[in-house]
């Protein structure tokens, strides 16, 4: 049921755990921050919903849909799946959503809110609309006749 951006979420920071050798214990977890970032979030899961409400009605509309679309939503399904129960922020400030929060990271650990923190970020923009929004923006290459070079 999760959206996209927050399955990404959720695998990088078992990967990061892993690679850290780090395992959150019940007595780490109130002491483990998450700060955790998106830019698009799952607005693919709200754009989905808005079309399903207008085709069919409200009661077309998946009932999950308003739990997964939000920036909340990674730092929630983090929490989650790895018992943390420490602050839980998220941050979305658009191309630069990673690094703050790998800084708001820093500042829970610092003021001493926390002894861990995992901190990143997540997206998944590949749905048709963001996607054509980044295009109209200009953001995305138009060489695709070469796309080694693109």
């Amino acid at each position: 049921m999760m959206g996209r951006f927050s399955q990404f979420a959720v695998g990088a920071t078992q990967l990061a755990l892993d690679d850290a050798g780090l395992r959150i214990t019940p007595s780490l977890s109130r002491t483990t921050a998450i700060c955790y970032g998106t830019s698009v979030a799952g607005l693919e899961l709200a754009i989905t919903g808005v079309q399903d409400f207008i085709k069919d009605g409200v009661d077309e509309i998946k009932p999950w849909t308003a739990l997964e679309y939000p920036p909340h939503a990674a730092s929630s399904a983090l929490a989650i799946e790895f018992g943390i129960k420490g602050p839980a922020l998220s941050v979305s400030s658009n191309c630069c959503t990673g690094i703050d929060a790998i800084r708001s990271a820093f500042l829970q650990i610092s003021i001493g809110r926390a002894t861990v923190a995992i901190a990143g970020a997540a997206d998944a923009p590949i749905f048709p609309a963001i996607f054509g929004s980044f295009c109209t923006l200009g953001a995305l290459t138009k060489r695709n006749d070469e796309p080694q070079r693109a």
